[in-house]
């Protein structure tokens, strides 16, 4: 029975330290990843890209002569096709046209349809392939595994919970099991300039400025969990070492 708790408690510990750092992070992935907070970024770096590399004032009288008469233009985009409205290009002035393209370009990377999986879009080859990084399949996929993680994280505090005896032990394991994962984040951080090279998408985003504004949103999370697992700590002291947990309204 000895064997059997402590195995319990090692499988909870690592289950709910492990996957309550990956529900936060998922958090911050799957709000960042939203269509109204991803699309000003791109469409900012997309923007600034373009305007090094094009000529707006061709580009607006290619776009307007192909207007003619016609209610859509299309602008090519590696092997797609972007498709505009005249209507916006009438009224528009060439200084707001690289808005609109990169607006447009953004809407068809974000809600293109993808003929495989999120990790099988991954694993392709082709740097074209990672754009799923920044698509609406890509935050669908986040979703359904931040619920995952949250059930294990569940489930390790539930193995801990029936493997401990005393209250000081259950603080004591909590608590250095919380403040693992808040400490975490420090570790993430400081990693990032490291592991993440700046530039692994076949368009001029700075990924590291993604992360860290990913960690950024993030950090009262892991700084709250970190304050409630060193509290756990400081109080399993000040608790006898044999006080039992009630379980099933028996003592043991």
């Amino acid at each position: 029975m000895a064997i059997l708790k402590s195995f319990g408690r090692f499988l909870g510990g690592f289950l709910l330290s492990t996957f309550l750092t990956l529900s936060i992070l998922m958090i911050g992935l799957v709000d960042f990843t939203s269509y109204s907070n991803l699309k000003p970024f791109v469409t900012e770096t997309l923007a600034s890209a373009l305007s090094q590399q094009v000529d707006v004032n061709e580009m607006y009288d290619t776009l307007t002569k192909n207007c003619i008469n016609q209610e859509f233009t299309n602008l090519q985009l590696g092997t797609s096709q972007i498709k505009l409205k005249c209507s916006d290009l009438e009224s528009l002035q060439t200084t707001n046209l690289l808005k609109l393209v990169s607006a447009s370009v953004f809407d068809f990377i974000y809600y293109r349809a993808y003929d495989c999986n999120f990790l099988e879009c991954l694993a392709k080859p082709g740097t074209e392939n990672l754009l799923v990084l920044i698509s609406q399949h890509a935050n669908n996929f986040l979703k359904s595994i931040q619920y995952i993680f949250w059930i294990l994280a569940g489930i390790g505090a539930v193995m801990m919970y029936f493997s401990i005896d005393t209250r000081q032990h259950m603080l004591r394991t909590f608590g250095i099991n919380l403040t693992f994962s808040g400490a975490s984040y420090f570790i993430f951080t400081y990693l990032i300039k490291f592991l993440i090279p700046q530039q692994i998408l076949p368009i001029n985003i700075d990924v590291v400025a993604i992360v860290n504004s990913v960690f950024g949103k993030l950090s009262d999370y892991f700084m709250i969990i970190l304050f409630v697992g060193v509290l756990l700590i400081i109080s399993s002291y000040l608790i006898k070492p044999t006080t039992a947990i009630k379980k099933s309204g028996k003592k043991k």
